[in-house]
């Protein structure tokens, strides 16, 4: 299945890493390019699920991409999107 949600993509100065927030999830990351960054999020995202299938949990709703672009005008917003396949959730255990 594919999981999509927002993140808040902004730089606080020049010479530092790219940040990505995705607060629906509770993930904060960080790449030394937006390229970077994304990879990382997905990755992180992916594991997130993980772990909410694996322990039956409530995957919260995403907020919507139009409310963040209104809501974060002078960052930019970008869509992260991982697949996890029903029996995927497995490799969470893995991690640890």
């Amino acid at each position: 299945m594919t999981y999509i949600y927002p993140a808040v993509v902004y730089k606080e100065y020049e010479d530092e890493p790219y940040v990505f927030v995705l607060a629906d999830v509770g993930i904060v990351c960080e790449g030394d390019t937006i390229e970077e960054g994304l990879l990382e999020a997905k990755s992180q995202l992916k594991i997130y699920i993980q772990c909410v299938k694996k322990f039956d949990a409530d995957l919260p709703s995403p907020t919507s991409y139009e409310k963040l672009v209104k809501k974060f005008v002078d960052q930019r917003v970008l869509l992260v999107e991982c697949d996890v396949a029903e029996d995927d959730y497995g490799e969470f255990t893995k991690i640890f």
